[in-house]
């Protein structure tokens, strides 16, 4: 299982049609155990129990990102994606890259069954709208619908360590 990729640098190497790719999430796979550049880029073969290093998920400040729990995720819809806290919300919970560790932190921790949802703003079609609603002097967008699945450019296991934390993210520069 690869948790993450940090970009190589390399157009001849990397595919840039590739959703990871262009989530910012590809191309050298840099999780423990994977020290080979040479390696696949995209391997899907299980390598362990291997944790990230930290800051190993390179975030992309171009794109959204939703912690979702595996199970809602699993149970979506064909073209849609709606979690549990909708319901009680009224809207879905994203995050910038820079924002991202705020909510894990705070609501996540110690949770091994999260998936990381990496959105592209301008392909949802609810409305999204940044906003402070907690009065935590940070606005964070809110997607104020359901969220159309061809918005979902990639999709990360993210385990947390044995602290359960999420220090392996980090926001590309």
């Amino acid at each position: 299982m690869i948790f993450g990729y940090r970009p190589c640098g390399d157009a001849n190497r990397c595919d840039l049609t590739d959703p990871l790719f262009v989530a910012g999430l590809t191309c050298m796979p840099t999780v423990v155990g994977m020290s080979d550049p040479n390696e696949s880029h995209r391997s899907t073969e299980n390598i362990g129990s291997a944790m990230p290093k930290p800051g190993s998920v390179v975030l992309n400040s171009g794109y959204l990102y939703h912690a979702a729990a595996r199970e809602e995720w699993d149970n979506r819809s064909f073209t849609e994606y709606v979690p549990s806290s909708y319901q009680r919300e009224g809207f879905i919970h994203l995050s910038s890259a820079g924002q991202l560790l705020t909510p894990l932190h705070s609501f996540y921790l110690g949770r091994s069954d999260l998936l990381l949802l990496t959105v592209d703003e301008g392909r949802v079609l609810a409305p999204v709208i940044w906003e402070d609603l907690y009065d935590g002097g940070q606005e964070f967008p809110h997607v104020y619908g359901a969220l159309n699945l061809d918005s979902i450019v990639a999709t990360v296991e993210m385990p947390c360590d044995e602290f359960g934390r999420f220090d392996w993210v980090a926001e590309s520069s």
